[in-house]
Formats: C-alpha cells, sequence, structure tokens
C-alpha cells in the first residue's frame, strides 16, 4: 500500500494511507516567526475521512474550518474535551451547520501525575455517513470505542485505530497513535516530556512526526523507537532556512538521532512512502 505525508504547514498533515484521508492539527492560525502559514485552504479540501485535533490553541485548532470540511466531507473528528466541545456549541455562520454528534468523537483520558502517560482508544470505519460512537468497554488506561459503518468496506475510507496520550504540554493535550492497515504513525503535538510515554506502548512506526522541543528528550525518544521516517514539525520559515543551510540541527542537539531516516519538508511538500 502506498502513503503519501504531506506537510500543511506547523504541525498539520495529510496522511493519504490506502483509501483512508487523515488530516492532523491541518485547520490552524499563522504565528509569524512560530507558526508557518497553511499550504491547504479549508476550501480546497473535497476528501477526508478523519480530522484529529491534538488541543484548542490557535496555532493548531480553527473550529470553524474543521466544521465546515467535517460537514462536506463527512469526516469523523477525534479531539479531546475542549476541542469537541467547542464543536458542538459554536454558533456556525449562516446556513451552516454544527456537526452531528456521530462525528465527533471525545477522547481525553485522565492526566497522570507520574509514571507514564494514561491513554484512550477508539477504534474507527472511516467513510461518508455512519452510525455514533459505542463504547465497548473500559480500563485504567482508557476506553474503547466502535465506530459502526453506514457503508461497504469497499465504498468506505478504511479503518483506524487511534490512541490518544495524555501528553504533557496545555491541559487536555493529545499525542495520537494512528494505526491503519499497512501504516502505522505517531504524532507528537507539542509534548514537552516524551520520556512519560511509554515506548514499548508505541510498537514499530512507520512515521513519527515530533517537534524538537528542548528539554523534551526527543533525541533519545526517536533512537528508542527507532521509526521507519521520523518528520521535524513546528518549525518556522526561518528554521527551514537554517536547516537547509545545514546549521539547525548541529545548533539544536549533540548529534542527530537516525539521520538518515529524518524528512525535513517545507508546508506543500510531500513524502511517498513505496
Amino acid at each position: 500500500m502506498s502513503t503519501r505525508v504531506t506537510l500543511i504547514g506547523n504541525e498539520g498533515f495529510l496522511i493519504e494511507a490506502g483509501p483512508a484521508r487523515i488530516l492532523i492539527d491541518a485547520f490552524y492560525g499563522a504565528i509569524p516567526g512560530l507558526a508557518s502559514a497553511s499550504a491547504l485552504s479549508a476550501h480546497s479540501i473535497e476528501k477526508a475521512d478523519l480530522i484529529l485535533v491534538t488541543h484548542a490553541h490557535w496555532d493548531h485548532f480553527q473550529a470553524t474550518e474543521v466544521a465546515d470540511v467535517a460537514n462536506r466531507t463527512g469526516a469523523t473528528v477525534v479531539g479531546p474535551a475542549a476541542v469537541v466541545n467547542e464543536l458542538r456549541r459554536k454558533a456556525w455562520p449562516e446556513r451552516s451547520r454544527g456537526l452531528p454528534a456521530e462525528k465527533l468523537v471525545k477522547l481525553e483520558p485522565v492526566s497522570a501525575r507520574q509514571g507514564f502517560a494514561l491513554s484512550e482508544k477508539a477504534h474507527l470505519s472511516l467513510g461518508e455517513r455512519s452510525s455514533a460512537v459505542r463504547r465497548t468497554g473500559e480500563g485504567a488506561s482508557g476506553a474503547s470505542g466502535t465506530l459502526t459503518p453506514a457503508l461497504s468496506p469497499r465504498e468506505r475510507g478504511g479503518t483506524a485505530t487511534v490512541t490518544a496520550f495524555r501528553t504533557f504540554h496545555a491541559m487536555g493535550h493529545n499525542s495520537y497513535l494512528v494505526e491503519t492497515p499497512g501504516f502505522r504513525f505517531f504524532h507528537d503535538g507539542d509534548n514537552e516530556d516524551t520520556r512519560r510515554i511509554d515506548a514499548s506502548a508505541l510498537g514499530r512506526l512507520d512515521a513519527l512526526l515530533i517537534g524538537p522541543w528542548q528539554g523534551s528528550g526527543w533525541v533519545e525518544f526517536i533512537e528508542k523507537l527507532s521509526p521507519a521516517r521520523w518528520f521535524l514539525m513546528h518549525l518556522s520559515e526561518e528554521e527551514l532556512d537554517q536547516h537547509e543551510a545545514g546549521a539547525f540541527l548541529p545548533d539544536l542537539c549533540g548529534h542527530v538521532p537516525l539521520p538518515d531516516r529524518l524528512v525535513v519538508l517545507r508546508p506543500g511538500q510531500s513524502f511517498a512512502f513505496d
């Protein structure tokens, strides 16, 4: 199965894995010098199966754009409580509508004061029409839910298992492990402490999407996980220029982890997995 990873900008990505089209932190507000402008407008999205939002900060989440894309494409939206609640209560523009409850999946793991980050999981069938999420069980590390499809497998956008880890940045911040048939990736969001994630819970990764937060332990985390490819994210245009000049990472860390597996994209650029 071929997979394409496209950087939309900042920490926003489009993952095209087989029939599935997955967007993560794709609709956001740009911040000069911090969050690069988006290369993809909400109005240009014609197909989407799943939209993930890590947290409700301006440079990761714009509720009106998320709702517009989800309503037009039938995509399911997954996010923490702050994101889902905003989408539920938003006063939408004239002739628009809020998202139906069955298209919103709230993943709100418990915050752990010590030890590894706790998680919550949902098993999703992706397609334009679907029934409500049905919770099938609950445990110490979170709950599982099933989204039952109304379309045949041939018509759907495939399946995905999404595990949200309650990681450490703002209140209500999720990092996501996403598993589709043939492709597994982890989006770390703005996580400020990778040492609080149990690497063994992530397993084999085709792609790791991670920001180089100082003090987060990101170098050791990459080496421990040993993904097939790792993508650097949350870089400003100036930092991207520095990277292309060979200066950014050497100035940031003692050594570059797994340099032969590193992928750095500018907004709008893609990397294809064969």
